[in-house]
Protein backbone atom coordinates (compact mmCIF):
# COMPACT_ATOMS: atom_id res chain seq x y z
CA UNK A 1 0.00 0.00 0.00
CA UNK A 2 3.11 2.44 1.06
CA UNK A 3 4.52 1.65 -2.46
CA UNK A 4 1.86 2.15 -4.17
CA UNK A 5 1.12 5.74 -2.94
CA UNK A 6 4.41 6.70 -3.03
CA UNK A 7 4.23 5.23 -7.08
CA UNK A 8 1.48 7.18 -8.07
CA UNK A 9 3.00 10.50 -6.36
CA UNK A 10 6.08 10.06 -8.50
CA UNK A 11 4.14 9.17 -11.18
CA UNK A 12 2.39 12.73 -11.05
CA UNK A 13 6.07 14.50 -10.72
CA UNK A 14 4.98 15.02 -6.90
CA UNK A 15 8.55 14.18 -5.42
CA UNK A 16 7.55 16.67 -2.51
CA UNK A 17 4.56 14.73 -1.24
CA UNK A 18 6.67 11.29 -2.13
CA UNK A 19 9.47 12.38 -0.05
CA UNK A 20 7.07 13.89 2.85
CA UNK A 21 5.63 10.38 2.27
CA UNK A 22 8.48 8.44 2.75
CA UNK A 23 9.49 10.38 5.93
CA UNK A 24 6.54 9.80 7.43
CA UNK A 25 6.73 5.96 6.95
CA UNK A 26 10.22 5.95 8.27
CA UNK A 27 9.24 8.20 11.36
CA UNK A 28 6.38 5.64 12.14
CA UNK A 29 8.81 2.88 11.86
CA UNK A 30 11.40 4.28 14.07
CA UNK A 31 9.03 4.85 16.67
CA UNK A 32 7.39 1.43 16.75
CA UNK A 33 8.63 -1.12 19.57
CA UNK A 34 8.75 -4.30 17.85
CA UNK A 35 7.46 -7.00 20.40
CA UNK A 36 8.68 -10.18 20.23
CA UNK A 37 6.30 -12.59 19.01
CA UNK A 38 8.96 -15.62 17.41
CA UNK A 39 12.26 -15.37 16.37
CA UNK A 40 11.71 -14.08 13.22
CA UNK A 41 12.44 -10.63 12.78
CA UNK A 42 10.51 -9.35 9.65
CA UNK A 43 7.48 -11.34 11.35
CA UNK A 44 8.05 -9.35 14.64
CA UNK A 45 8.19 -6.18 13.13
CA UNK A 46 5.20 -6.76 11.04
CA UNK A 47 3.25 -8.10 13.69
CA UNK A 48 4.05 -5.34 16.25
CA UNK A 49 2.95 -1.89 14.15
CA UNK A 50 0.10 -4.34 12.75
CA UNK A 51 -0.80 -5.44 16.30
CA UNK A 52 -0.68 -1.83 17.76
CA UNK A 53 -3.39 -0.99 15.14
CA UNK A 54 -5.47 -3.72 15.84
CA UNK A 55 -5.27 -2.87 19.57
CA UNK A 56 -6.30 0.90 18.99
CA UNK A 57 -9.55 -0.30 17.83
CA UNK A 58 -10.28 -1.91 20.37
CA UNK A 59 -9.67 -4.97 19.18
CA UNK A 60 -9.23 -8.38 21.43
CA UNK A 61 -5.45 -9.89 19.65
CA UNK A 62 -4.49 -13.53 20.97
CA UNK A 63 -1.32 -14.99 18.64
CA UNK A 64 0.15 -18.01 18.69
CA UNK A 65 3.50 -17.75 16.91
CA UNK A 66 6.49 -20.23 16.28
CA UNK A 67 8.65 -19.11 13.32
CA UNK A 68 12.09 -19.75 12.92
CA UNK A 69 14.55 -17.02 12.56
CA UNK A 70 14.74 -18.01 8.48
CA UNK A 71 12.61 -20.03 6.38
CA UNK A 72 11.70 -20.43 2.73
CA UNK A 73 9.66 -17.64 2.14
CA UNK A 74 11.09 -14.79 1.90
CA UNK A 75 10.68 -11.39 3.95
CA UNK A 76 8.82 -9.71 1.31
CA UNK A 77 6.09 -12.21 0.72
CA UNK A 78 6.02 -12.79 4.55
CA UNK A 79 4.75 -9.03 4.66
CA UNK A 80 2.36 -9.65 1.27
CA UNK A 81 0.77 -12.36 3.72
CA UNK A 82 0.51 -10.85 7.28
CA UNK A 83 -0.01 -7.14 6.23
CA UNK A 84 -2.63 -7.74 3.76
CA UNK A 85 -4.36 -10.39 6.01
CA UNK A 86 -4.19 -8.44 9.27
CA UNK A 87 -5.32 -5.06 7.32
CA UNK A 88 -8.32 -6.86 6.02
CA UNK A 89 -8.67 -8.40 9.23
CA UNK A 90 -8.76 -4.95 11.17
CA UNK A 91 -10.83 -3.18 8.58
CA UNK A 92 -13.37 -5.98 8.97
CA UNK A 93 -13.64 -5.52 12.90
CA UNK A 94 -13.77 -2.04 12.55
CA UNK A 95 -16.81 -2.42 10.98
CA UNK A 96 -18.29 -4.25 14.88
CA UNK A 97 -20.31 -1.47 16.75
CA UNK A 98 -19.54 -3.19 19.53
CA UNK A 99 -15.76 -2.80 20.71
CA UNK A 100 -15.82 -6.40 22.85
CA UNK A 101 -17.25 -8.32 19.62
CA UNK A 102 -13.84 -7.49 18.09
CA UNK A 103 -11.39 -10.31 18.29
CA UNK A 104 -8.11 -10.92 15.79
CA UNK A 105 -6.36 -14.70 16.49
CA UNK A 106 -3.52 -15.49 14.67
CA UNK A 107 -1.74 -18.26 14.61
CA UNK A 108 1.77 -19.02 12.68
CA UNK A 109 3.68 -22.22 12.79
CA UNK A 110 5.84 -24.82 10.96
CA UNK A 111 3.65 -27.97 10.45
CA UNK A 112 5.76 -30.59 8.32
CA UNK A 113 8.23 -28.60 7.74
CA UNK A 114 6.03 -26.44 6.03
CA UNK A 115 4.89 -22.82 7.16
CA UNK A 116 1.04 -22.75 8.35
CA UNK A 117 -0.31 -18.89 9.04
CA UNK A 118 -4.13 -18.64 10.17
CA UNK A 119 -5.88 -15.26 10.62
CA UNK A 120 -9.25 -15.43 11.99
CA UNK A 121 -11.30 -12.64 12.72
CA UNK A 122 -14.94 -11.44 14.15
CA UNK A 123 -17.27 -10.25 10.98
CA UNK A 124 -20.48 -8.82 10.07
CA UNK A 125 -21.38 -11.70 8.08
CA UNK A 126 -23.35 -9.82 5.79
CA UNK A 127 -20.94 -7.84 4.48
CA UNK A 128 -19.25 -10.89 3.11
CA UNK A 129 -19.29 -12.23 -0.62
CA UNK A 130 -17.41 -14.93 -2.07
CA UNK A 131 -15.98 -15.09 -6.01
CA UNK A 132 -14.37 -18.24 -6.89
CA UNK A 133 -13.53 -19.41 -3.57
CA UNK A 134 -12.11 -15.60 -2.12
CA UNK A 135 -13.80 -12.64 -0.58
CA UNK A 136 -14.98 -10.21 -3.36
CA UNK A 137 -15.29 -6.43 -2.64
CA UNK A 138 -17.76 -3.89 -4.75
CA UNK A 139 -15.47 -0.68 -3.46
CA UNK A 140 -13.23 0.03 -6.51
CA UNK A 141 -9.58 -0.74 -5.67
CA UNK A 142 -10.81 -3.12 -2.95
CA UNK A 143 -10.19 -6.93 -2.93
CA UNK A 144 -6.31 -6.75 -4.21
CA UNK A 145 -5.50 -8.03 -0.93
CA UNK A 146 -6.40 -11.57 -0.93
CA UNK A 147 -4.78 -11.83 -4.50
CA UNK A 148 -1.77 -11.25 -3.63
CA UNK A 149 -2.03 -13.52 -0.83
CA UNK A 150 -3.15 -16.09 -3.01
CA UNK A 151 -0.27 -15.03 -5.88
CA UNK A 152 2.30 -15.32 -3.03
CA UNK A 153 0.88 -18.62 -2.35
CA UNK A 154 0.56 -20.18 -5.29
CA UNK A 155 4.56 -18.93 -6.00
CA UNK A 156 5.69 -21.50 -3.34
CA UNK A 157 3.40 -23.94 -4.31
CA UNK A 158 1.10 -23.81 -1.30
CA UNK A 159 -2.57 -23.83 -0.30
CA UNK A 160 -4.73 -21.07 0.86
CA UNK A 161 -7.91 -20.80 1.76
CA UNK A 162 -10.67 -18.24 2.92
CA UNK A 163 -14.20 -18.94 4.80
CA UNK A 164 -16.93 -17.61 6.92
CA UNK A 165 -18.34 -19.75 9.38
CA UNK A 166 -20.41 -18.79 12.97
CA UNK A 167 -19.47 -14.56 12.21
CA UNK A 168 -15.93 -15.49 11.92
CA UNK A 169 -13.51 -15.23 8.58
CA UNK A 170 -10.73 -17.23 8.49
CA UNK A 171 -7.70 -16.85 6.26
CA UNK A 172 -5.47 -20.45 5.95
CA UNK A 173 -2.06 -21.11 4.47
CA UNK A 174 0.18 -23.54 3.87
CA UNK A 175 3.15 -22.57 1.96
Amino acid sequence: HHLNLITAYLGDNNLAAAQKYIAEVENTIQDAAVETYCRNYTVNLILSSYIEKARNEQIGIETHIDLPEENIVSDMDLCVIFSNAIENAINACRLLPNPQDRTLNIVCKIKNDKPFIQITNSCCLDTIRFVNGKPASTEENHGLGTRSIAAVVQKYGGVCSFSVDEGFFRTSIIL
